[in-house]
């Protein structure tokens, strides 16, 4: 009888399906390592994406910060209240929230460094939607404003010939579109080339300040000035101080105006003693849509900014006692032919920190040039 041989590859099974076990425990391992790579890769890519998108939010922001800060430096009454109640000058801080449209907030820095002359630094800083950590993108701009109306001398005049009366005196460079004439008067110094266009605005374009207007984000109107006189200044319904009348406008008693004088379409006569000294030198101190006129000895007329007339000065039975004494500087829009034909003293002498009326003419408004801009 013979022996059954025995299968050589018996003892071997046991030890393939072992392999076979670790083999795709090897290959679940690396799907699933692929599979999280594959999954935190994807997580990074999003988180990504989304840094990405509120990365340009933040700056989408700080470039919101340099726009406002230009709209606020042409319109500074219009600006809110933490910029500065005198923004021709104002170095300060102000953030603001936009609507929930659009995320995060913007702070915006703006420092005078000369005149007309801002350095604005805006920061946009917008969350992330994954952790709420904040990203913030800054650019730093340097911006010049350029007023509606350039006033650079003492006397600006928009006049085809012009004579400067005996008595007056004026200290501060003198421009005009046509020739100036020192009939009697003085001028330090004497006027340069004649400009070819008009400097100062022609009648008619500067603008009506008996309207309402904004300041810090609200409506005010403008007060009634009587000619008896009196003491005016800012109210909590005026709070910049702007009176004006219509018509003529006679002034018998002492009158004092913290604030803008405006004389629409009539005459100024000062029969007594008149001081106008602006809230804001972004706005005029005096505006008279026709002449000025002296009347009677001892009186005055003190006034520091910018006076803007049609015809210029006259007087009427005054001596040389009376006097106009204007520091800042002197408009005439129309063509008057001679300023002071008689014994007043007419004293102008410029200074820039007083001429800085960014509105003086309602069209063009004033114009914002970007000198540079970095991120």
């Amino acid at each position: 009888m013979s022996q059954r041989q025995p299968t050589i590859f018996s003892k071997s099974l046991p030890r393939r399906r072992g392999i076979a076990l670790i083999l795709v425990l090897i290959v679940m391992a690396v799907a699933s390592i692929l599979a999280f790579a594959m999954l935190s890769a994807g997580a990074l890519q999003a988180t990504a994406s989304s840094n990405g998108v509120t990365a340009a939010a933040a700056k989408a922001q700080a470039e919101s910060g340099i726009h406002l800060a230009a709209y606020y430096l042409t319109r500074p009454i219009a600006a809110p209240v933490n910029w500065n109640s005198a923004p021709i000058s104002f170095v300060s801080t102000a953030s603001t929230q936009p609507p929930t449209t659009m995320p995060g907030s913007v702070t915006v820095t703006v420092t005078a460094v000369a005149e007309n002359d801002y350095t604005v630094i805006a920061a946009g800083s917008v969350p992330t939607s994954t952790d709420g950590q904040q990203i913030t993108r800054t650019i730093t701009a340097e911006l010049e404003v350029i007023p509606s109306c350039q006033i650079t001398g003492a006397g600006v005049f928009n006049a085809t010939n012009l004579t400067i009366g005996s008595g007056v005196t004026i200290t501060g460079g003198i421009s005009s579109s046509g020739k100036v004439t020192p009939g009697g008067g003085t001028m330090n110094p004497a006027p340069g080339p004649q400009l070819p266009s008009p400097p100062a605005p022609a009648t008619g374009t500067v603008t009506d300040y008996s309207q309402p207007y904004y300041y810090q984000g609200v409506l005010y109107y403008p007060g009634t000035v009587s000619g008896t006189g009196g003491t005016y200044g800012p109210t909590p319904t005026n709070p910049l101080g702007i009176y004006f009348t219509s018509g003529n406008l006679t002034v018998t008693g002492p009158l004092t105006v913290t604030g803008t004088l405006y004389v629409k379409g009539g005459i100024l006569t000062d029969d007594s003693t008149i001081t106008v000294n602006p809230v804001t030198y972004s706005l005029p101190a005096l505006v008279v849509d026709q002449s000025i006129k002296m009347e009677g000895s001892n009186h005055a007329l003190n006034a520091t900014g910018v006076v803007c007339t049609n015809t210029g000065i006259t007087n009427l039975l005054s001596s040389n006692s009376t006097q106009v004494n204007i520091t800042g500087a002197l408009l005439i829009t129309g063509t008057p032919g001679v300023i002071n034909n008689g014994p007043v003293h007419v004293n102008i002498t410029y200074n820039s920190s007083y001429t800085n009326v960014l509105n003086l003419v309602a069209n063009p408004p004033p114009a914002v040039k970007i000198v540079s801009w970095s991120e």
